[in-house]
Parts: structure tokens; C-alpha cells; sequence
């Protein structure tokens, strides 16, 4: 499932964005899901947390972060 979120982007970066999306036949979503999937890929090559941790371990984060906390890392 798709979720639409609100980003902040500087006008400058748009149009940067806007002109690449465009040279290669993208829409904005499109060329930013790519860019986010590429950087999550080269971040978990290098061992950063970019999984999900356990949905029970994120319904009881209260009860246990610790928990959390080392499933993350």
C-alpha cells in the first residue's frame, strides 16, 4: 500500500528534480522513490538500521523500548 506524505523541498532542488524527472521520462514521485530506494540500498550495505523492526515490538514500544531500541540497532 502507497501512503502520500508532505515533504519540504527548497525550490532550487524542485527544480533540479523537476529537470531530471522530465529528462528521463519520470514524474517527481517516481525519480524521488527511486532516489530513496537507492539510498536506503547504499546505507544497508553499510550496516545502517533501515529495516523495520518487529510490529510487536513497535505496539509495545511503551512497555518495552529497550526492546526496541536493540532491534533497531
Amino acid at each position: 500500500m502507497k501512503k502520500k506524505i508532505l515533504v519540504g523541498i527548497p525550490e532550487r532542488l524542485l527544480d533540479q528534480i523537476d529537470l531530471l524527472a522530465d529528462y528521463r521520462s519520470q514524474t517527481r514521485s517516481e525519480l524521488i522513490r527511486e532516489a530513496l530506494r537507492t539510498h536506503l540500498e547504499r546505507a544497508q550495505s553499510i550496516g545502517a538500521p533501515v529495516t523495520t523492526p518487529p510490529l510487536s515490538l513497535i505496539a509495545g514500544q511503551r512497555k518495552d523500548e529497550t526492546a526496541l531500541v536493540a532491534a533497531i540497532n
